[in-house]
């Protein structure tokens, strides 16, 4: 019995974290997307923005193939920039998508990552512009795209709360339950 309610405190942990995120990820309204071309730098069109559309969430979505021949293979490395009407850097992020071999072998992977460059309010309506680098390290980037989403909603806090404490309880269920020696 106790099993099953570990069982059962897992799945919903993991459930609701997941949903926490997808929700993040996925909230609002897609107003544009823009093909990226590969790898190197560019710069998106200008997007016009208003106060009724904040807040925005910027996200990068990489379709990428690597040749898993370490255990850490680092298939790329990217940074985003927003810059606001007056030229003001309003988001800005970066980072490195590194894929793990574990128990694939060895061999070609590929896959698609989305990455949250982040959120921001629009404070000043106007044209926004996206500027972009891709670097391919040991993958190659197949396809990209640099997506703005509207009136999006925050992580939810409740949610990942009810996550984190049915991963504790699951926790102490496991080990309350062990014999001592």
């Amino acid at each position: 019995m106790r099993k099953v309610g570990v069982l059962v405190l897992l799945l919903v942990s993991v459930g609701m974290a997941g949903l926490a995120f997808h929700q993040y990820e996925t909230s609002g309204r897609e107003v544009v997307r823009f093909p990226i071309a590969g790898a190197g730098e560019g710069a998106a069109p200008p997007v016009m923005l208003s106060r009724a559309q904040s807040p925005v969430r910027v996200i990068l979505s990489v379709r990428y193939r690597v040749d898993l021949v370490a255990d850490q293979n680092e298939a790329y490395g990217y940074q985003v920039s927003v810059k606001g009407p007056a030229g003001r850097t309003v988001l800005s992020g970066d980072g490195r998508n590194v894929v793990s071999r574990e128990d694939r072998g060895s061999g070609f992977v590929t896959d698609r990552q989305n990455h949250v460059i982040g959120t921001f309010p629009v404070e000043t309506e106007g044209a926004y512009l996206a500027e972009w680098s891709l670097s391919p390290r040991s993958g190659q980037v197949l396809e990209a795209r640099l997506m703005v989403r509207e009136n999006v909603a925050p992580i939810s806090i409740s949610k990942l709360t009810v996550a984190a404490i049915c991963f504790v309880l699951a926790g102490l269920m496991l080990f309350a339950g062990r014999k001592r020696a």
